[in-house]
């Protein structure tokens, strides 16, 4: 049986090391991932300072899990992905576009 998912919201904190952190009021969350890509994408210092929702689960090493990820604006949910334009492909992690080889730019998509 699975156990359901716990929210935790505040800013993310991608500039020290590669353990990105969430601040939560006076408080620092360790963060980790279940997939590299998501892992990577937590890392992405373009992502340093916004407001995210993470949606995972507290491990018994006192991190906490990502397995789903959002930012905020105006109290409204966001879906992170990267795109190519030139090549019109969309990335799961930041990196080098797969046939160009350009840097993939980051988008925000409403999650509804």
């Amino acid at each position: 049986q699975a156990k359901p998912l716990t929210a935790l919201e505040g800013k993310l904190v991608t500039t020290r090391g590669d353990c990105p952190l969430l601040k939560i009021g006076g408080r620092e969350q360790a963060l980790s991932a279940n997939t590299p890509y998501l892992l990577h994408t937590l890392q992405d210092k373009r992502l340093d300072g916004r407001e995210v929702r993470l949606e995972g689960l507290a491990k018994p090493d006192g991190s906490f899990e990502v397995q789903w990820l959002y930012t905020i604006h105006d109290g409204k949910l966001f879906k992170v992905r990267y795109f190519c334009a030139t090549c019109n492909i969309v990335a799961l992690e930041p990196g080098l576009c797969v046939c160009c080889q350009q840097p993939t730019e980051l988008q925000e998509i409403p999650k509804d």
